[in-house]
């Protein structure tokens, strides 16, 4: 189980989100700790909220509380770190997050753990059967790893009150609790990921259940992640719109974010 008294006390917020962990070794360190637990405890679950879902859930109300519900909340997006620069050298205060944990990285880092210790990962959700291509993917490249990828049918969110649905759900619980994951990996997309884990949470015979985004199609390689340089300057926001233009609507909340936080308003 995680030990609360291992995080850090100070829990900066943008635009009233909450983050949790400021290193991805402190966050990697810690779930690592938890997949080595043993119980039936309610699984920790880990999102990572990024500039995107911060306007979200400033247009959305109702995806605030989803957000903040998770056990643990990393800065997945080098704008939520030069925000915080920002917001910190107008107030004359000190700098808190300082580095972009991003999901990927983290999700990666514990399936070499999960291989380490002979932990059992599933995979949940991609485009398609991107989650098949993921889990053989993953296998050739960490040895060893025992994972599973599980099929889903379509996936509908309420943006009203975020009620979740998915078309195959009491399948895909059945075959979680029968598999008993001590890892799941869940990449339905904001907000479907998060809601749905919220929704399912108690339920799950997991230990560590993280929302991925399109870490999986990444995976499987339905797409290509930035270069390392690219990440490493903080352009992949970039690199993924010209890789997917169609998500120039979407990219349109990272001007708006840009904004609120010269106005002083994160």
């Amino acid at each position: 189980m995680t030990d609360n008294r291992r995080m850090k006390t100070t829990q900066p917020e943008l635009m009233n989100v909450s983050f949790t962990h400021l290193s991805v070794d402190e966050v990697v360190e810690t779930l690592s700790e938890q997949l080595k637990s043993k119980g039936s405890q309610k699984p920790v679950e880990v999102f990572t909220p990024n500039t995107e879902q911060l306007i979200q859930s400033e247009k959305q109300p109702g995806f605030l509380p989803i957000l903040n519900a998770a056990d643990i909340r990393i800065p997945d997006s080098i704008g939520l770190v030069w925000a915080d620069w920002w917001r910190a050298f107008a107030a004359g205060r000190s700098w808190q997050i300082r580095e972009r944990v991003s999901g990927v990285d983290v999700a990666e880092r514990l399936l070499s753990e999960a291989v380490a210790r002979g932990l059992k990962v599933a995979l949940l959700g991609g485009m398609g059967n991107a989650g098949g291509k993921a889990a053989l993917a993953l296998k050739k490249r960490f040895r060893g790893l025992a994972i599973w990828a599980i099929p889903v049918g379509e996936v509908k969110v309420n943006e009203n009150n975020f009620d979740v649905s998915m078309e195959n759900e009491n399948e895909v619980m059945r075959q979680i609790n029968e598999i008993k994951p001590d890892l799941l990996l869940v990449g339905l997309g904001a907000p479907k990921q998060e809601a749905w884990v919220l929704k399912q949470g108690k339920k799950l015979q997991v230990k560590v259940v993280m929302v991925v985004g399109g870490a999986i199609d990444m995976w499987a390689g339905v797409q290509k992640r930035a270069p390392r340089w690219v990440r490493v300057v903080g352009l992949e926001w970039l690199w993924r719109l010209v890789m997917q233009p169609w998500r120039l609507g979407r990219q349109m909340r990272l001007v708006q974010f840009g904004w609120s936080v010269a106005r002083g308003k994160v």
